[in-house]
């Protein structure tokens, strides 16, 4: 066992689905992803220059500690909502049967490859009603929100341009490096961060403390307001700017989209277009003399 696993062992030991430890496991595993940041944004954005490596540290805690302890407990990934309906197991339950075939000779060397797609190529099908769906949760979700926070940036922004007497031009555009742009928010960010927050921690939160009640399917309680507190404090960790805590907010919504769609696929995909947005208008919008 490696330093990093005992460390994680003492403060996020693993739940192994008794619903009395998992809040211990989920909260343990969000204050060490803090102080991973806490640390590491200064150290390797600020003083070393490494523009991104911080962020690279924490979707790689993101990712790979949810799954190895879904995979060292023999736990299906689907179980935790860490899926997308057959979009990624079918796939690469294509891909594990041509290694097979053509690696005959090599078994030994594919044998590792193909035991970590298990978990997500057994009994993998295509369930189109759940994508579409969560394609459909997704577009409402954009639809609903997206207006009014465009008007609202722009409303405030006029507010504060008047109190320094300034006025504000808006010209509405796209991003620079639109599909570059879709491509980072979509996979890079969305997709690590919900598997980790909404996936893997939402689950272990939602056995921990049970929604109390629900509003349109989607279940509200101690969980949700946890998870979204540890995903808001996630984005301040390192900065230390109070405006980095209010990704809380959309956090409420993404828990909303995972708990309605039952996977991972509507909150990634407005997770990611949310972030896009945000770029859009803060290229659409600046202040005047």
């Amino acid at each position: 066992m490696g330093a990093l696993e005992r460390a994680l062992a003492r403060i996020a030991p693993p739940s192994h689905g008794a619903p009395a430890l998992a809040a211990r496991e989920a909260l343990g595993l969000c204050v060490g992803l803090v102080v991973l940041l806490g640390f590491s944004k200064p150290l390797l954005d600020g003083v070393l220059g490494l523009t991104g490596a911080a962020y690279a540290l924490a979707a790689a805690w993101q990712l790979f500690i949810p799954l190895d302890r879904l995979d060292r407990a023999r736990i299906h990934p689907a179980s935790f909502g860490i899926h997308v309906h057959g979009l990624v197991g079918v796939p690469l339950r294509i891909l594990e049967h041509a290694l097979v075939v053509r690696a005959a000779g090599k078994r030994a060397s594919v044998k590792a490859v193909v035991r970590w797609f298990r978990p997500y190529t057994w009994r993998a099908r295509l369930n189109r009603r759940g994508v579409l769906r969560e394609l459909g949760l997704a577009a409402l979700a954009c639809g609903v929100t997206f207006p009014p926070f465009c008007l609202g940036f722009v409303e405030l922004q006029r507010y504060l341009a008047a109190r320094s007497n300034h006025s504000v031009v808006v010209d509405w555009q796209l991003p620079p490096e639109l599909l570059s742009l879709l491509a980072t928010h979509l996979l890079v960010v969305a997709v690590p961060e919900e598997l980790f927050y909404r996936g893997y921690i939402h689950t272990l939160l939602v056995r921990a403390w049970p929604p109390r009640f629900t509003v349109f399917g989607a279940g509200l309680g101690a969980a949700v307001l946890v998870g979204s507190f540890m995903f808001a404090l996630g984005h301040f960790a390192g900065e230390w700017n109070p405006a980095r805590l209010g990704p809380f907010f959309p956090a409420l919504l993404f828990c909303a989209l995972r708990s309605v769609g039952g996977g991972l696929l509507a909150a990634v995909i407005y997770h990611g277009l949310s972030n896009v947005v945000g770029e859009m208008v803060r290229v659409s919008v600046h202040w005047g003399p």
